[in-house]
């Protein structure tokens, strides 16, 4: 029987969508617009998670055009810098409590420092959802779930 994912990297998106801080506040707008994501985490050269940059970031920055500035500087400067992560091994079950308590949509899955992933709320909410089914046919088969 399959199982259901039940740790962190097993329900992360490897390898996900990623600035460099030196990108320009515009052209993050502009991609994570065009890819129609929500933020995305922020790595060096060497792939180490220096942080996150959020829809809620640019729109900060990009406000200035009210006072008829236009938006300038690098996603380095308006990132969230070290923010909260999971480790590989984190459970779905304390990923399912982190993001109960705090108001994010994905959390960024590294190791040593390296970005290894994401995992986001809709990722934790489909494996929760994988586990309900998987109780619900061991309780039918009359077999032990391993929660």
């Amino acid at each position: 029987m399959d199982h259901a994912p039940r740790a962190a990297h097993q329900l992360m998106t490897a390898a996900p969508y990623t600035f460099l801080p030196e990108v320009s506040i515009f052209d993050a707008a502009g991609r994570l617009v065009r890819e129609q994501h929500s933020g995305a985490p922020v790595v060096d050269a060497a792939g180490n998670l220096a942080g996150v940059i959020t829809e809620l970031d640019l729109i900060k920055a990009m406000s200035v055009l009210r006072d008829g500035t236009p938006p300038s500087g690098t996603v380095r400067q308006i990132m969230t810098p070290d923010p909260i992560v999971a480790k590989r091994d984190t459970s779905i079950y304390e990923l399912a409590e982190l993001f109960q308590r705090v108001n994010i949509r994905s959390v960024s899955v590294v190791e040593d420092g390296k970005l290894l992933g994401v995992v986001s709320r809709h990722d934790v909410l489909r494996a929760l959802q994988s586990l309900s089914r998987e109780y619900s046919r061991c309780q039918a088969n009359k077999t032990p779930f391993q929660p």
